[in-house]
């Protein structure tokens, strides 16, 4: 828990920081929604990858497939991403007295989160390893912003939509897609891990 609450404190104290100085910031919430995608998906893949730590390079990782099946591991795994879920509303909810944030900013969150606990995932299951799926989730989330303002060409609209956190047709068909593309992650990484397994 401990890297979890470290990243918080230090997202807490940098929106505060921009507030502070919203003289100079005048578009500081800009720079308090850019913080926020970074650390809070980022950490949603935290228990996933220290779930499968064990399972994949613990020293006799293959006791624990005796006691615990893929799908056991996938529901516990469901468990944190839920309640790393219920974690974001409360912290956003919180925050909603000190910055202008809207309802559908939890909901963009939730679906950034698990969008990247379902990329974590897929990573452990294809790589066998956990070190190379959180080096790529951390740069994956430092440069999620600036790839969504990059890509207005190509997403026509839907990047300076989903700026304005607005309960748009447009935003919530892409809070939807998020989620169905993480659950078809999720459904591969399941099948490579059952398979890897097998053959270890």
């Amino acid at each position: 828990f401990i890297p979890v609450m470290i990243a918080y404190v230090i997202l807490t104290a940098v929106c505060f920081y921009y507030l502070r100085e919203a003289v100079r910031y005048p578009d500081f919430f800009r720079y308090v929604t850019e913080w926020c995608h970074r650390i809070v998906p980022m950490f949603a893949c935290w228990w996933v990858l220290v779930l499968y730590d064990e399972f994949v390079s613990g020293e006799g990782n293959e006791l624990l497939y005796l006691y615990l099946s893929p799908k056991a591991v996938l529901k516990v795994q469901f468990v944190a991403v839920m309640v790393y879920f219920v974690w974001i509303a409360v912290y956003i909810g919180a925050m909603q007295f000190f910055f202008e944030m809207k309802p559908f900013f939890v909901l963009r969150l939730c679906a950034e989160a698990f969008f990247v606990s379902g990329a974590a995932y897929l990573l452990v299951s294809l790589l066998r390893n956990t070190g190379v799926p959180i080096l790529l989730i951390f740069i994956y989330c430092a440069y999620l912003d600036q790839r969504l303002s990059v890509c207005t060409e190509y997403l026509g609209g839907l990047s300076s939509s989903l700026f304005t956190q607005d309960w748009s047709g447009q935003n919530v068909k892409w809070a939807a897609g998020t989620f169905v593309v993480t659950i078809f992650l999720y459904g591969i990484g399941y099948f490579v891990y059952r398979k890897v397994r097998k053959y270890e």
